[in-house]
This record gives C-alpha cells, sequence and structure tokens, in this order.
C-alpha cells in the first residue's frame, strides 16, 4: 500500500480502501508500505464490499 494511503488509515482520515478483487479475511491484518516492505500498523479488517 503507497504510504500516504497508510497514514490517513492510521490517522483515521480513510475509513476504506478500494481493491481490485475481494478477499474472505476477517482478522488482524499488518499495513505494508509497498517500497520499502515496512510495517506501519496492524487494522482489523471486519468487511469487504463488492
Amino acid at each position: 500500500m503507497i504510504k500516504d494511503y497508510l497514514n490517513e488509515i492510521l490517522d483515521g482520515s480513510k475509513t476504506f480502501d478500494a481493491r481490485s478483487y475481494p478477499t474472505n479475511k476477517r482478522e488482524v491484518i499488518a499495513l505494508v508500505d509497498s517500497l520499502t516492505m515496512k510495517i506501519y500498523g496492524t487494522i482489523k479488517l471486519v468487511g469487504c464490499i463488492r
């Protein structure tokens, strides 16, 4: 994920993310910067809307 989007999710100004495919995961996931592969935080994924 792009770091700017990570920061928006972590500070609460962004509450969702659009993806090109759905997921069945409903658990804690890591928020990883796609360039550095550094983990910036974790969130609990609670749903997915098509």
